[in-house]
């Protein structure tokens, strides 16, 4: 690539644009952070695949067990991402969490802010930002 080019992020169907737009501010600056690192190490584009998911939609994935597991996925606006990994090796995609997570540091947040994982639908990339990250704060403009 040269330097008037640069990577992007794709998503995978119609209406995701919109609902990345709408998503939480932290975890839209998480994403735009992996299509740098993606640029950086010559990676291909990330995909994302899911951003927000209703009762039911969360209820069909996590069946039984879905009454205990919270998701960002839920909240509004959207604190979590789904991004596919099949473009990456499993070593790309474990640096880019490893990066994410030693770049995104919350002491007051229990979890990471990006996860390779699988929840029954295959393996992806999960980023995340914890709910209180912006809308305790007085903004001023």
């Amino acid at each position: 690539m040269t330097e008037a080019q640069s990577i992007v992020v794709s998503f995978l169907y119609e209406g995701l644009y919109e609902q990345f737009l709408r998503s939480h501010p932290l975890v839209r600056v998480i994403m735009y952070e992996i299509v740098n690192f993606c640029y950086k190490y010559n990676y291909s584009q990330p995909i994302v695949t899911h951003i927000e998911r209703d009762m039911a939609k969360h209820i069909e994935i996590y069946r039984e067990k879905a009454a205990t597991t919270p998701s960002p996925h839920l909240d509004r606006p959207c604190r979590g991402i789904d991004i596919r990994t099949s473009q990456w090796t499993k070593e790309q995609a474990d640096h880019i969490v490893r990066y994410i997570n030693s770049v995104f540091v919350d002491k007051d947040y229990p979890y990471p802010n990006a996860l390779y994982h699988n929840v029954g639908r295959g393996d992806h990339l999960h980023i995340q930002c914890k709910r209180k990250a912006y809308e305790d704060r007085k903004w001023k403009f």
